[in-house]
């Protein structure tokens, strides 16, 4: 006979993690899986009762530190390094990857991971050839505390940030002041 522990049981076993603290981090990405998932707010189809489905790419990151090389450390203060955070990257209900932008013009976190993590311009036409390139690769992010539906507060990924050499350009380009100059003949 088989058994399985309850849901319950399952729950009290689940380790308990500190969590970290609202800051920006170097994570490492070291796993990249396809998935699918509920499209989102689908309700299920009258005939099969079934919710459509879309793709989904889930990618753990493993903490390297805070941005700015520090040890990380959990709310407790103790090492966070090595330390597990998860986003998912979704389709549209249209099958086409996240990879726009807002109405206030902030790209979207997947079209950030990517970018940020290949070294390509953000606003420019971006190429990946296989999600698993991304594998192994140094991004920054911000990390926020959130508050579930059910009252828990969990850690996530709030963006994604350029590296500090594409920082220092982005601020090189807005110091750059080129005065305007009228010709009044």
């Amino acid at each position: 006979m088989l058994k399985f522990p309850s849901k319950k049981t399952i729950d009290e076993q689940r380790p308990e993690f500190a969590l970290l603290p609202q800051d920006d981090y170097e994570l490492k990405i070291i796993d990249v899986l396809p998935d699918q998932q509920n499209q989102y707010m689908a309700k299920p189809d009258p005939k099969t009762g079934k919710i459509p489905q879309v793709e989904v790419m889930n990618f753990t990151f493993e903490v390297v530190a805070f941005k700015d090389g520090s040890q990380a450390v959990d709310v407790d203060g103790k090492d966070a390094t090595g330390r597990k955070v998860f986003f998912t990257g979704r389709q549209n209900k249209d099958g086409e990857w996240t990879m726009g932008f807002q109405n206030d013009g902030t790209a979207s976190k997947l079209r950030q991971l990517v970018c940020y993590a290949t070294n390509q311009d953000i606003e420019e036409e971006v190429e990946l050839e296989a999600w698993e390139q991304l594998l192994g690769k140094t991004i920054y992010a911000e990390i926020v505390k959130y508050t579930t539906q059910k009252g828990d507060v969990r850690n996530k990924i709030g963006r994604f940030l350029p590296a500090k050499k594409e920082r220092e350009k982005i601020k090189k380009e807005e110091e750059i002041d080129i005065p305007i100059v009228e010709d009044e003949g």
